[in-house]
């Protein structure tokens, strides 16, 4: 089922494939049409199936459904669309209508459906080809468009030159020709004469009376036939009702040519759109003569004269005129207005040869007054901020045809007046503060605005330099010292002079580095052991009062003691120096905390063999019966070793059993033998530790053997 586009110029049949197409003037649309009443995108028409829709895409000109306007239709044999000026439907395969009654006459067959000839006036190729937009629709066409959709009654057609009656409630058809109307070139032949029986009807006076043609009443068959054979034409009155319906249908054609034919003498016509371009043509020639006043008047005059095609150019460009006018004296609050109004015309659907120019020139005048604008505003404000070369370039960038150039000039003026005195303060400032960059930099500045001083000023910026360069010096030899590197950093000092303001900075940095200087030497010797030679160098730095000597004196004597201890056994002093010297040192890679730590580990393998022997020992002794001296050696062991406790505690068990025994057989003895008691009384008291009850025990025998044999010597009984 193919498309088919119609316009004035004819029609055109498109294939018909599942998907979407674009219709539309746009040449890159699927189906192009060169007609300016049509969108660039008109509508779009998809087909799924056999359903085919077309949809409107918000045209200028909108789609129409007989009268009313619509959004969306569906596209089946039968239904004519029109969009703008074009008609748009399908073609069957029998060309027919719903209820079987063929539009065409029985006559040749058509390849071309029938299409309602409009009646009016259309607007002329040339006006049409000056046009960008969619031009609006011809009412003429709109007319038609409503006498081809039947509503009840008759409606009448027009085909090919032929005048046709169509009763739309029957679908019947009468060809009906004017009296005394001339055949179309290549058209249908003038009526012959009344057949006998015809009937004409009565012509009103003064006007030509209208004669049923000779034809067929077309009774509306049962079913649609695909080709119809005309009789001979034979005249056919069968009721009033006809000759009711010929009569209307002829005083309508007979009002329609009137109408067309005899227009209002004392109506002017309309001006062409090629006239109305040339007027505003010349008023916009008028403002650019520097006479808007003028210009103004010619577009008012315009806007009062009747346009075909009703343009509205002449209104945009006297509201865009108007703004100008205004801008020109008062441009800061003025200038979005009359760019937005020129803007209007540049974008017009209407235009003339010099409209679309003039509004572009005129944008661009007024966004580069704009921005000569801006650059006086910000011009301004870097010199309120004392960004007095940017302040100097903006104001130069203003052109010298500008309507600000003038107040630029006066702004670069002052400036300069100012720059030189301000930015030598700025200089000095910048000194004081010893920014020596900045400084320096207002001064080149102070030279750029006023070269007289350059020969002044030029020794005051070496100088700057100077400082500058012995300032970086100062902080690389900080850094330097930072980083221990004290021989690179006093390099680094000597580089400030001795007229520097870094002078004093640099003497009590040097001074101060090499106290540390030798400081580090210092503690280099005393790190490799050589805690003297370290206090030596210290005093000689005259570091005699510091931490650091402090520090090296006490680890060098606590060291000392305690190898000292450490050599004669005595482990509790040796382990109090130790960790004396670790507490004061905790560099484990340092000579006296390293020896320390060896000497700690050391003393206590040194105690346990030393525990071990002094056990040895005292098992001697319990066997030689130097009960004392035994257990004064097996206290030390738990002092040295507490490991061996329960070794130690077990012999001290076994001495304090023996010392029991001997005290209850010294106790048998005392009367018999009192001097093996004492002797055993003794040894009970060196086995026992001095709060043990039998030491007491052992304690107050033996003073009661003194009182005896006391008593003996001196004769009297005990």
């Amino acid at each position: 089922m193919p498309l088919i586009v119609e316009t004035r110029r004819g029609r055109t049949e498109y294939p018909l494939d599942e998907g979407i197409r674009i219709i539309g003037r746009d040449p890159h649309c699927d189906i192009a049409v060169a007609d300016p009443s049509l969108s660039r995108r008109h509508a779009e028409i998809s087909v799924v199936g056999d359903e085919i829709v077309l949809r409107d895409l918000n045209s200028k000109n909108g789609t129409y459904l007989g009268t009313q306007r619509v959004r969306e239709a569906h596209l089946r044999p039968g239904v004519r669309l029109r969009a703008g000026n074009v008609w748009v439907y399908v073609k069957s395969s029998d060309e027919s209508i719903p209820g079987g009654v063929l539009t065409h006459p029985p006559e040749a067959p058509r390849t071309e459906p029938p299409t309602p000839v409009p009646l009016d006036a259309v607007p002329d190729d040339e006006a049409f080809a000056e046009e960008e937009e969619p031009t609006p629709i011809d009412e003429s066409v709109a007319q038609s468009a409503a006498a081809d959709q039947p509503a009840g009654g008759t409606r009448l057609v027009v085909r090919d030159n032929r005048w046709f009656v169509q009763d739309s409630a029957t679908g019947t058809e009468v060809e009906i020709v004017p009296v005394g109307r001339p055949s179309a070139p290549g058209g249908a032949a003038q009526p012959p004469a009344p057949a006998e029986g015809s009937t004409n009807l009565p012509a009103p006076v003064g006007r030509p009376a209208l004669s049923a043609a000779p034809a067929r009443i077309q009774e509306p068959p049962v079913a649609a036939r695909p080709e119809t054979v005309r009789t001979a034409p034979v005249t056919v009155v069968r009721s009033r009702r006809f000759y009711m319906l010929l009569g209307v249908a002829g005083l309508a054609v007979l009002l329609t040519v009137i109408l067309l034919i005899l227009p209002n003498k004392d109506e002017q016509p309309p001006m062409t759109l090629t006239a109305y371009y040339r007027q505003v043509d010349a008023a916009i020639a008028d403002f650019e003569a520097h006479n808007p006043g003028k210009a103004l008047g010619l577009l008012e005059a315009l806007q009062r004269q009747k346009v075909r095609n009703n343009p509205q150019l002449a209104e945009i460009v006297a509201e865009a005129i108007r703004a100008d006018m205004t801008m020109a004296t008062d441009f800061p609050n003025a200038w979005e207005d009359a760019q937005a109004a020129w803007e209007n015309v540049r974008d017009s659907s209407w235009q003339s040869e010099r409209s679309k120019d003039i509004a572009a020139e005129r944008w661009l005048w007024i966004d580069r007054e704009y921005d000569n604008m801006a650059s006086v505003n910000d011009a301004r404000r870097l010199a309120e901020e004392g960004k007095f070369a940017l302040c100097l370039d903006k104001a130069s960038s203003v052109g010298a045809d500008s309507i600000f150039s003038e107040e630029a000039r006066e702004l670069i003026a002052q400036t300069r007046e100012t720059v030189v005195s301000t930015t030598l303060d700025r200089a000095e400032r910048h000194e004081r503060d010893r920014e020596w960059d900045a400084a320096i930099a207002a001064l080149e500045d102070v030279i750029k605005y006023k070269q007289e001083m350059a020969e002044t000023l030029r020794p005051r910026i070496a100088a700057l330099r100077q400082h500058n360069r012995e300032s970086i010096a100062i902080q690389e030899a900080k850094a330097l010292a930072g980083d221990g590197n004290i021989i690179a950093a006093l390099g680094k000092l000597r580089a400030v002079g001795p007229e520097s303001p870094y002078s004093a900075e640099a003497v009590d940095l040097a001074q101060r580095w090499a106290a540390t200087q030798s400081a580090q030497r210092a503690r280099g010797a005393y790190n490799s052991g050589d805690a003297s030679r370290a206090l030596k160098i210290l005093e000689d730095a005259g570091l005699a009062e510091t931490a650091l000597y402090s520090k090296i004196a006490n680890v060098r004597d606590a060291f000392e003691a305690a190898e000292k201890a450490f050599r004669d056994a005595e482990f509790l002093v040796a382990e109090e120096q130790i960790e004396k010297v670790l507490q004061l040192e905790t560099d484990k890679n340092n000579y006296y905390a390293a020896q320390a730590e060896r000497m700690k580990t050391g003393m206590t393998k040194r105690k346990s063999d030393l525990a071990q022997n002094l056990l040895d020992e005292a098992n001697l002794d319990v066997r030689e019966r130097r009960f004392a001296e035994a257990r004064r050696k097996l206290e030390r062991v738990l002092l040295l070793d507490p490991a061996r406790d329960m070794t130690v505690l077990d012999r001290m068990t076994e001495l304090r059993k023996d010392a029991i025994m001997d005290y209850n057989r010294a106790i048998n003895m005392m009367s018999t033998r009192p001097e093996e008691a004492r002797t055993l009384l003794q040894e009970v008291k060196d086995r026992l530790p001095v709060i043990d009850a039998f030491y007491g025990k052992a304690d107050e025998q033996l003073r009661r053997l003194a009182r005896v044999n006391r008593s003996s010597d001196e004769g009297e009984t005990p």
